[in-house]
């Protein structure tokens, strides 16, 4: 007989870049078929428009960090979005980081764990399986 384990939300934060989407889906893998991944992205409002009207707009607010974030997101958009490094920059400064840290860096305090994105994601999938004794 299989165990029932009791429920667990886990819900997982960061600034753009900060490997949120790379850690839920490591988490995914190593749990399988118990875990069901909600990524936020999924309720943006359309923006199938343009990449330059897509750049102009201020994601990271809630109505709508460091350098290895950058990084991460200078590669991501330029692959994933047809962006340029110039572009990516601008926006950093003008919305990203703003926003997280208006709205995203203050919630950390409410936070049973709070984890950096410099730390490969297994190792955090480990202490987070340890902890829920998964």
């Amino acid at each position: 007989m299989i165990p029932i384990l009791p429920p667990h939300l886990i819900g997982i934060g960061g600034p753009s870049g900060g490997g949120k989407t790379t850690l839920a889906g490591a988490l995914g893998e190593a749990l399988g078929e118990a875990i069901p991944v909600i990524p936020l992205d999924a309720y943006y409002r359309d923006s199938s428009s343009s990449p330059e009207q897509r750049a102009s707009r201020n994601f990271d607010h809630p109505d709508a960090i460091d350098e290895l974030c950058l990084k991460r997101r200078i590669v991501r958009d330029g692959l994933d979005r047809g962006r340029t490094e110039a572009s990516v920059r601008h926006q950093w400064e003008l919305t990203v980081r703003p926003m997280f840290e208006q709205f995203g860096e203050p919630t950390a305090v409410f936070a049973d764990a709070v984890y950096d994105g410099n730390r490969p994601p297994g190792e955090i999938v480990d202490e987070v399986t340890r902890r829920f004794g998964w």
